[in-house]
């Protein structure tokens, strides 16, 4: 099955492009269709900093322009993300802190003031925490995926890539707008509201708003008897530009939300022996072998011995105890979205912010300023123990205030050179006032207490100097540099207290300096005006930091150290416009050294997972893209990747997700969360009827390869954190007018009900857990523009 999953991508090729062409400063230019011209149209991007074709450029990114944003319903970062071949998506601990896993580069954390591996830029605004890429994704002109390091343009924190969302701009020459509604299965619904025009010969505006409700979701508590897990959010943003002249732009733009939806329900899984099942043998897993970490028995269940189901098979059945002492049976677990918990794990975002644009042209040179302000207030619950009684849940309450300030300079006078120089400035203040709720083995281990108390303020600053050049030395050969001095400072104050008795367990006032030098050097060759081969060599690096979690000893509050990447990319872009086909691709070698993930650190009265720096990581892969016009009315788009990444060097330990096992070395591990083989397509059939009227229906497959939805340290444990290979078919079908504006559609996503999961740990003190994707959802739009 496996083999004949692969071959099917196979077939197809390919990353995911736009079919809708994208064009500065239109909106209604998403609308536009490739029928009427004989090349394929150029989607125009901003990833360098400058308005470029995403076919002249030596860089891998992945676009989606904003009506396809609209029409596929996608309302978030992890959307996108899902649609391209080689990155991925995890929500660790239930969600709210997001992972995004580009190239099999990714931070596999869930703690709010860690930096991310992938910038996410809105607006050309540095989001400071992963935890905003939760935000409502509308309105949008296009969003750009940047695959492979960018420590020139970008900066600090995007060894992985950057991403960057892009609003549709206020309107000077008419008025326009769109309004739609969208419902769905679990009395999920959508509204989405746009209207845009001139208030003068100088001044226009765009308002934007979308809200997003369910009156249910479809994870079910068996011992609540409630169900779980429904959206709740909506974000407004007010755009003014104001234009003095044909040479200068000001965008003033206001921005607000909030999210409090209801995060997963997890799944307890059996993972103990039931007692007075030969307890002497448990496969080598039991509490005597070298380096346990559990040597004692908690109340509820026999937690010193691995059920053999689980390790077999990775599948627990009635021989074997959840962390309440009770089989899945026992708790009347029978469902994949069946959940033994009592907790209500959900979010309380809410955030506001400004900013302010300012583009002026003088001859040759755009000069360019960004000034933003934004609060980000952050509240999660989270169940770690997924069963009813309190092992352990958390309380997250943070917020956060940055501001930053960016100028740029470039100049292109359409000949041999272009450049870019620019410095920015940023600072931002994180406060962290979070309570776990202990119970079981945890509270025995800090003396029966229950409550614990996780509080710190962190600041940063940071500053950078960059600069971008091309130099087109032989009508063929493009020769570009990049180079960017980036300076950060950290302070971290604070640490965990148990409130119950007045007293610290860990308390540090620290500081920390990061600094690094990142850029990159690349060659393009274009022999003809549809072909263009590149190479580059490239330099990024991610901030060090301090860890952020609940700590016992200020041992386990040291700081980490930055990570450095270097990449090696080779690719091509190429037009065969007489037969409607674009081809592109390329291979690439990542060298990643003093990589940041979690190490087992033993120094306090409790064990923890903290941030530190783990070794050196190789990472190798390639990707294919293919979109095919096949004929007037049927589009293909395709796309395949290929990655794999290795823990090569490493002297940090790790313990299994039993933790129940021997210490085990990181090194020879796989990185999580990323599948070796990975592929969407696009099929898309589109006719007219009646002169007025387009109808079109399309078919959207993905398909992910086996992957690890943990670090694997022990053959016990591969059975269970592993995923099998899975395959998901979405279905679509419209009808729009040409003169009046209406468009109507009908879908359906998962449409075999595929079972799959996107989330699985835990550890044996505190339970595993498992979260399962989406079903098969069933909607319908209806939309309206003018």
């Amino acid at each position: 099955m496996k083999r004949l999953n692969l071959t099917l991508s196979m077939l197809f090729l390919s990353s995911l492009f736009s079919k809708i062409a994208y064009a500065q400063g239109s909106s209604s230019a998403e609308d536009s269709s490739v029928e009427d011209s004989d090349e394929i149209e150029q989607i125009l991007v901003t990833s360098t900093k400058s308005i470029k074709s995403v076919q002249d450029i030596g860089l891998s990114v992945a676009a989606l322009n904003g009506s396809e944003v609209r029409k596929r319903g996608l309302n978030n970062i992890e959307d996108v993300i899902e649609n391209i071949p080689g990155a991925s998506f995890t929500a660790p601990a239930g969600g709210g802190v997001p992972v995004v896993i580009i190239r099999g580069v990714g931070l596999q954390n869930f703690r709010i003031n860690d930096s991310p591996t992938t910038a996410i830029y809105v607006d050309e605004v540095y989001q400071t925490s992963v935890a905003e890429a939760e935000a409502t994704l509308f309105d949008v002109e296009r969003v750009e995926v940047l695959k492979g390091p960018q420590g020139g343009l970008y900066g600090r924190n995007a060894v992985g890539g950057a991403i960057q969302v892009i609003s549709a701009k206020p309107n000077f020459d008419y008025e326009e707008g769109y309004f739609s509604i969208r419902g769905q299965t679990y009395g999920h619904f959508e509204s989405e509201a746009v209207i845009s025009g001139p208030l003068s010969d100088d001044f226009a505006y765009r308002l934007s708003a979308k809200a997003i409700k369910a009156n249910e979701g479809y994870f079910q508590s068996v011992p609540g008897g409630f169900d779980w897990g429904a959206d709740d959010k909506w974000a407004g943003r007010l755009q003014l530009g104001y234009r003095p002249n044909e040479d200068t732009n000001i965008t003033l733009k206001l921005h607000g939300g909030a999210d409090k939806s209801e995060l997963p329900l997890p799944r307890t899984v059996g993972l103990y022996r039931r007692l007075g099942l030969n307890l002497g043998e448990a496969q080598g897993v039991t509490d005597t072998a070298d380096g346990a970490i559990l040597n004692n028995r908690a109340d509820t269940a026999n937690i010193n011995y691995v059920c053999d189901a689980i390790v077999n098979t990775g599948a627990s059945n009635n021989e074997c105890e959840t962390l309440s002492g009770l089989t899945l049976q026992e708790l009347g677990i029978d469902s994949i979205y069946d959940s033994a918990s009592l907790s209500k794990p959900k979010l309380d975002n809410s955030w506001v912010g400004a900013s302010v644009l300012v583009e002026s042209q003088f001859d040759d040179y755009l000069f360019t300023s960004i000034s933003a302000f934004d609060n980000f207030e952050h509240g999660r619950v989270t169940d770690q123990d997924t069963i009813a009684a309190i092992q352990q849940e958390i309380d997250y309450a943070t917020e956060i205030d940055a501001w930053s300030q960016e100028f740029r300079l470039g100049f292109d006078d359409d000949s041999d050179i272009s450049w870019i120089v620019g410095a920015s400035y940023s600072e931002d203040e994180l406060t962290e006032n979070s309570l776990m709720h202990a119970g079981g083995l945890l509270s025995l281990q800090l003396g029966s207490l229950t409550q614990i108390s996780q509080i710190y303020e962190q600041s940063t600053t940071a500053m950078a100097l960059f600069g971008h050049g091309e130099w087109r030395f032989m009508p063929e050969l493009n020769l570009v540099i990049e180079g960017r001095y980036t300076d950060e400072e950290k302070t971290f104050d604070g640490g965990t207290y148990l409130n119950q008795v007045g007293t610290s367990l860990a308390d540090i006032n620290d500081k920390e300096s990061y600094s690094a030098v990142s850029g990159k050097i690349g060659l393009e060759y274009s022999p003809q005006k549809d072909r263009l081969y590149y190479v580059s060599l490239s330099k990024g690096f991610k901030t060090g930091g301090f860890f952020g979690g609940f700590a016992t000893s200020n041992n386990q509050l040291e700081p980490y150290d930055k990570e450095d990447i270097l990449s090696y990319e080779v690719g091509f872009k190429s037009d065969f416009n007489d037969i409607g086909i674009r081809f592109n691709g390329s291979v690439f070698y990542y060298d990643r050294s003093d990589v940041q993930a979690n190490g087992l650190d033993v120094s306090g009265e409790v064990a923890i997972f903290r941030l530190t720096n783990i070794g050196d990581v190789e990472t190798k892969g390639a990707e294919m893209d293919l979109l095919w016009y096949i004929t007037d009315n049927l589009f293909l788009s395709t796309g395949i990747a290929y990655v794999e990444s290795e823990v090569t060097e490493s002297s940090v330990m790790g313990v299994d997700s039993f933790r129940v096992n021997r210490l085990a070395p990181y090194e020879g591990t796989k990185l999580p969360n990323q599948p070796e083989w990975s592929s969407n397509v696009t099929l898309r059939y589109e006719d007219e009827f009646m002169s007025d009227y387009l109808w079109s229906v399309q078919m959207e497959y993905t398909y992910r390869s086996e992957q690890d939805l943990s670090v694997v340290f022990t053959e016990e444990e591969s059975a269970f954190i592993k995923e099998d290979a899975y395959n998901l078919v979405n279905l679509r079908a419209g009808i729009s007018s040409y003169e009046s504006g209406w468009a109507s559609s009908v879908y359906v996503t998962n449409l075999f009900d595929t079972e799959y999961r996107f989330s699985a740990g835990g550890s044996g003190p505190t339970g595993l857990y498992e979260i399962y994707g989406e079903p098969r959802i069933i909607g319908a739009e209806v939309s309206y523009r003018f």
